[in-house]
């Protein structure tokens, strides 16, 4: 039985993530790299997954929660119920809520299986992203190594999930027949070709007509093949993620144009209408560049009969609402009440970005001052304009934001 005085969680329960800096977590908000029993950190190129799921470090979250003891792994998740959002504990908790209690093996997985990117997101990293190795060596790093030194860092990534570790993706067949939900995540889902082998397989033996998958993807890439093989599964919601609107998409999703992204949207739309097992959403991922602009945002989509879904940035901490000026704040937040069609749920969804971003943020000024300077750095480095792409916000920061 869950403990109804815990703060249970299905993921730390029966869930496992594969993070893209080729470690191990509990969830995707988790702030706490699973270590194994000598305390040493997971790698996939070194580790098996058995080593995460049986890891210390997930039992003592674990024990934590059940426990009624708010654990730092999982503060992104504290902080968003704080702010009356659902998050990503009581969405999983209110989804799975028929699980059994500490299976053997993970029911729930995230799979975000390396850094392969075709974009270079302003919220990103290249952890996340492989086209920002470049970028963020000449903007962020302070070692003053050369390129080629600072490149070393990375390599855990390549290793740990290189088509010729076959031990992992042996693993994860052998566990897959036990899995009842799949989240999968980038860099870009639609450029592993080794994640779409393990989905191809799934369908072939039958396992797929009773799991759900969730998928994150930019919107860039159309694949007939992949969209084959995704709807084999029982219950398939996709998530595209855009942020902006026209040239606002071009300058926070930098490395692909507007006209693609919305040229790909009617694809998924037809998808979603064709078969009844595909459900389509649009992720916005609310930060400190479109906060200003989300009724707009909000209402070019629903208009195209899209239903948007806000989630914020935590990391890093100078793209998060919180960094934001209060002076600033006050505005943002008069500009987004004033929208009032609350088609699609906009109250609710805008009420709880708000309640975040009126949260306190420790070291919120240096937060935004890296936020100033970063984005002063990267426009020279992209050949951007921050002033003229989002000049109703620049005013606003420049009158107000010290």
């Amino acid at each position: 039985m869950k403990q109804s005085d815990s703060l249970y969680c299905a993921w730390a329960d029966s869930g496992l993530a594969l993070h893209n800096s080729g470690r191990a977590l509990l969830c995707c908000h988790s702030r706490t790299y699973l270590d194994d029993d000598k305390g040493e950190k997971i790698y996939w190129h070194s580790h098996r997954l058995g080593d995460a799921w049986n890891s210390p470090t997930r039992q003592e979250i674990k024990s934590a929660l059940s426990q009624g003891q708010q654990h730092q792994n999982c503060q992104a998740c504290w902080d968003e119920e704080s702010a009356g959002r659902d998050s990503r504990r009581t969405l999983t908790n209110r989804q799975f809520s028929d699980l059994p209690e500490s299976p053997p093996s993970p029911a729930l997985l995230d799979l975000k299986l390396g850094n392969t990117c075709n974009l270079a997101c302003r919220t990103c990293w290249p952890e996340v992203s492989s086209k920002w190795y470049k970028d963020y060596w000449t903007v962020y790093d302070q070692s003053n190594t050369d390129y080629k030194t600072y490149l070393n860092r990375w390599k855990s990534i390549q290793q740990s999930y290189d088509k010729d570790n076959t031990i992992l993706w042996d693993d994860l067949r052998t566990w897959l027949a036990n899995v009842k939900y799949i989240d999968l995540f980038g860099a870009e889902p639609m450029l592993l070709d080794r994640l779409f082998d393990i989905l191809r397989w799934a369908v072939a033996n039958g396992h797929a007509r009773s799991q759900d998958l969730h998928i994150n993807t930019n919107g860039t890439i159309w694949n007939t093949e992949y969209m084959a093989i995704l709807t084999g599964f029982n219950q398939v919601n996709f998530d595209v993620s855009i942020d902006g609107i026209g040239p606002h998409y071009d300058y926070i999703r930098y490395g692909e144009t507007w006209s693609v992204v919305d040229n790909n949207l009617n694809a998924f739309k037809a998808l979603a209408t064709q078969f009844k097992n595909i459900q389509l959403c649009v992720c916005v991922t609310v930060s400190t560049l479109n906060v200003y602009y989300l009724d707009e945002i909000w209402k070019h989509l629903v208009d195209r009969g899209l239903q948007p879904f806000f989630n914020v940035v935590h990391m890093p901490e100078h793209t998060c609402i919180r960094a934001i000026p209060d002076s600033v704040k006050s505005l943002i937040e008069k500009k987004l009440r004033a929208y009032t069609n609350d088609t699609r749920g906009w109250s609710n969804q805008i009420e709880s970005v708000i309640n975040f971003m009126n949260m306190p943020l420790h070291n919120a000024d240096q937060h935004w001052t890296e936020f100033k300077r970063s984005t002063t750095a990267l426009d020279k480095v992209r050949d951007q304009d921050f002033a003229k792409t989002f000049p109703e916000f620049n005013q606003l920061l420049a009158t107000l934001a010290p």
